[in-house]
């Protein structure tokens, strides 16, 4: 079973490119390779101008990257927290994590409610993580 992801890009007009990962979307695999790898706009682009992907750079999959007219619009509409969870983003000259979390909700509703977290800079979000696993 695959940790999926996606990674999006914001464009100057506001509108966000949106391409699928479905392998190894967790921090310590595509988020290290974004930080190291893709660190650039140009090459972000690139990235995400592959399409959906098998895992990160996979250039297998004829599909191309979706187009959503804004990032609200995208997060609101257009993205499952079930599905989707890792939400990894490029914009303002740096990559941005997004986490799927879920909570039990009231009684009378549904057992599980799902969402995703805001944006937060990827490197602090690793380093986090990291601290957190080290201690447990």
């Amino acid at each position: 079973m695959g940790t999926r992801s996606n990674i999006a890009i914001e464009q100057e007009d506001g509108c966000v490119k949106v391409a699928y990962c479905h392998y190894d979307g967790y921090l310590e695999s595509v988020g290290v390779k974004l930080l190291t790898e893709y660190d650039t706009r140009e090459k972000a682009d690139e990235l995400i101008d592959i399409g959906n992907m098998r895992s990160l750079g996979d250039k297998s999959s004829p599909e191309e990257p979706e187009t959503y007219v804004s990032l609200d619009n995208y997060m609101s509409w257009h993205v499952d927290p079930v599905f989707i969870e890792y939400i990894y983003l490029w914009r303002d000259g740096g990559w941005f994590v997004s986490k799927s979390k879920s909570y039990d909700a009231f009684e009378g509703y549904r057992q599980n409610q799902c969402y995703h977290t805001y944006f937060k800079p990827l490197h602090e979000e690793f380093w986090l993580e990291k601290k957190a696993n080290e201690k447990s």
